[in-house]
C-alpha cells in the first residue's frame, strides 16, 4: 500500500514539474531571452529542459527525503541483493538441518518408543522377579522349619534307643534264663507241659520282641558307629587345633622376646631421659631459653612416591638441618659426637615408643605416598642453652594453596594519610587479615620465627605506599601471589590496583 501511494504522488509531482517547465519555456520563449549566441527559441528548449532536470532532481530528492526504502535502494542496492542471494542460500541449508533435525527428532522418538516397551517389559520381568524370590524366600523358611523338626526327631529317637539299650540288655538275660529254665522243664512230668506250653509260647514272643530289639541294637549300633568317626573326627580337629595353639605358642614367645627388647629399650630411653631430665633441671636455673615448645626448627619438602631409601635420607637431612639450628643458639649433645636435636621418644598413649622404632614409622609414612610432603621438625618441650633439643618430625600433606597472579584478599588504604599512618595500615592488614586468611586456606605457619609465613621487602612496600600516596583517594590494592605457593612454601605477594 505503501509503495502504490509512493508512485502515485510520483507521477503527480512529475507531471506538476512538467507542467511548470513548460509554463516557464513559453514565458522565456514569448520574452525572446537569448543566453550567449544562442537563439530565442533554442534558449527556451535550454530552459525548459534545465527546468525538466530541476524537477526531475526535485522527485528524486523528495524520494530519497521521505523514503528510506528508495534511499536502500539506490545507494545499496548491489549489496541488498547479494545479501539476499546469502539469505537465500542460507535459507535452503537452514531447510535441509531442518529436515535432517526432523528426520533425526522422528528417529529419536521411535526410540525412545521402543525404550518405553523395553522399560515395560523389563518392570513386567522385574515384577514376576520379585514373585518368585518371595515365593522362594517362603519355601526356604519352611525348608527350615522342616529340617529344625527332623532334626529334633532325630535326637527324640536317639535318646529312645539310648534308653532303650539297657533294657534290651535286661531282657537278653530274661530270655536266657528262660531258655534255662525251659530245657531244666522239659525233663519234669507231664503235668508241667501245659505250663512248659505257656513258657514256649512266651519264649516265642520274647524272641520275637528280641529279634526287634536286635533290630532296634543294630541301629544303636549303627549310630554308635557314627558317633565313633564323629569322635574321630573331633578329634582329628583337636589335635590340628592342638598344633595351632602350639604355633600360636611359639609365635608368642617370639613377641615376648621383642616384647622384652623393646622394654629394654624403652627403659634405656627413660634413663636416657631422666638423665636428660635431671640435666634440664640444672640448665633450667642457669641457662637462657633456645626453643619454645613448637617452635620450629626446620622444614623440607619432598615430591610423591618416594621410596624408603630416599624417605631415611630426607628424614634425616630434616634432623640434621633441626640440629644445625640448635646449634646456632648453643644447644650441645648429651653424649660426645652426639647430635644437637633428636628424636625424643613419644608416649602414645599404650607405651613409650623409642627413638629407633620412631624413625622407622615416620620413614614408612613418608615412602610411598601419592603426593608432595613437607617434612616439619619442632621442640617438643622447652630447650635451654647447653641441652639438645628433643624433636618432634610431622609428615604433612604439601599441596598448591594459591596459584601465580591469584587473588588471595582485597584491601582499602586512604592515599591522603600520611606515610607512616599508610605503613602501618598496610602492616596492620596483613597481620590481621592476610595472615589468618592464608593459614586458613591451608598454608603452614613457621612456629617461632619472626616472619612464620613470610616477609614484604622493604623496597616493595615503599613502592606500595608511593603508590597509594599519588592517588588522593581511597584506594582498592589487591594482594595476589608472586608464584605458585604449596603449603610448606612462604608466601611472595605482588600488589595489583583494580
Amino acid at each position: 500500500m505503501y509503495g502504490a501511494l509512493l508512485l502515485v504522488f510520483v507521477v503527480i509531482l512529475s507531471g506538476a514539474l512538467s507542467y511548470y517547465g513548460d509554463v516557464v519555456g513559453r514565458k522565456l520563449g514569448k520574452k525572446r531571452l537569448t543566453i550567449g549566441k544562442l537563439r530565442p527559441r533554442h534558449t527556451a528548449a535550454v530552459m525548459t529542459a534545465l527546468f525538466g532536470m530541476i524537477g526531475s532532481s526535485i522527485a528524486i530528492g523528495t524520494l530519497l527525503i521521505i523514503s528510506e526504502p528508495v534511499r536502500a535502494m539506490l545507494f545499496e542496492g548491489d549489496q541488498v541483493r547479494l545479501r539476499l542471494s546469502n539469505l537465500q542460500g542460507d535459507m535452503k541449508v537452514l531447510k535441509g538441518d531442518l529436515a535432517q533435525r526432523q528426520g533425526e527428532l522422528e528417529k529419536t522418538q521411535r526410540d525412545v518408543k521402543t525404550e518405553r516397551q523395553n522399560v515395560q517389559s523389563e518392570r513386567s520381568k522385574l515384577a514376576q522377579a520379585k514373585k518368585d524370590v518371595s515365593s522362594l524366600r517362603s519355601l526356604a523358611q519352611s525348608l527350615r522349619q522342616q529340617a529344625q523338626l527332623r532334626k529334633a526327631q532325630i535326637e527324640t529317637v536317639r535318646r529312645q534307643l539310648l534308653a532303650l539299650k539297657p533294657q534290651y540288655e535286661k531282657l537278653r538275660r530274661e530270655s536266657a534264663t528262660l531258655q534255662a529254665t525251659n530245657n531244666y522243664l522239659k525233663g519234669d512230668n507231664k503235668s508241667l507241659q501245659d505250663r512248659n506250653l505257656s513258657i514256649e509260647k512266651r519264649n516265642r514272643e520274647l524272641e520275637r520282641d528280641i529279634k526287634d530289639k536286635e533290630s532296634k541294637l543294630k541301629e544303636l549300633e549303627s549310630l554308635l558307629k557314627q558317633q565313633a568317626n564323629d569322635l574321630k573326627t573331633l578329634k582329628e580337629e583337636y589335635e590340628r587345633q592342638e598344633k595351632q595353639s602350639k604355633e600360636s605358642i611359639a609365635g608368642l614367645q617370639g613377641d615376648i622376646k621383642e616384647l622384652t627388647k623393646a622394654w629394654e629399650e624403652a627403659n634405656l630411653s627413660l634413663q636416657a631421659a631422666r638423665a636428660a631430665a635431671r640435666q634440664l633441671n640444672i640448665v633450667t636455673r642457669t641457662q637462657p631459653q633456645t626453643f619454645a615448645r613448637g617452635d620450629e626448627l626446620a622444614r623440607i619438602q619432598v615430591r610423591d612416591r618416594l621410596n624408603s631409601a630416599e624417605g631415611k635420607s630426607y628424614l634425616l637431612a630434616t634432623i640434621e638441618q633441626a640440629s644445625a639450628a640448635a646449634r646456632a643458639r648453643g644447644a650441645q649433645p648429651v653424649v660426645p659426637n652426639g647430635s644437637e636435636a633428636v628424636l625424643a621418644p613419644l608416649d602414645d598413649g599404650k607405651r613409650i615408643i623409642p627413638e629407633s622404632e620412631l624413625f622407622v614409622q615416620l620413614v614408612e609414612k613418608i615412602a610411598g605416598q601419592p603426593g608432595p610432603q613437607v617434612l616439619i621438625a619442632s621442640a617438643i618441650y622447652n630447650s635451654f642453652r647447653g641441652e639438645p633439643v628433643g624433636l618432634v618430625v610431622r609428615v604433612l600433606p604439601n599441596p598448591v594453596v594459591y596459584r601465580t597472579g591469584q587473588t588471595i584478599l582485597e584491601g582499602r588504604f586512604d592515599g591522603t594519610a600520611s606515610q607512616d599512618q599508610i605503613v602501618l595500615a598496610i602492616t596492620q592488614f596483613l597481620q590481621d587479615e592476610l595472615a589468618p586468611k592464608a593459614i586458613k586456606d591451608g598454608l603452614l605457619p613457621a612456629l617461632g620465627q619472626a616472619n612464620p609465613l613470610g616477609e614484604v621487602k622493604q623496597d616493595e612496600l615503599l613502592k606500595l605506599v608511593a603508590e597509594i600516596k599519588s592517588r588522593p583517594f581511597v584506594s582498592r590494592v589487591r594482594f595476589v601471589a608472586a608464584q605458585e605457593t604449596r603449603a610448606g612454601d612462604r608466601i611472595r605477594l605482588d600488589f595489583k590496583f583494580p
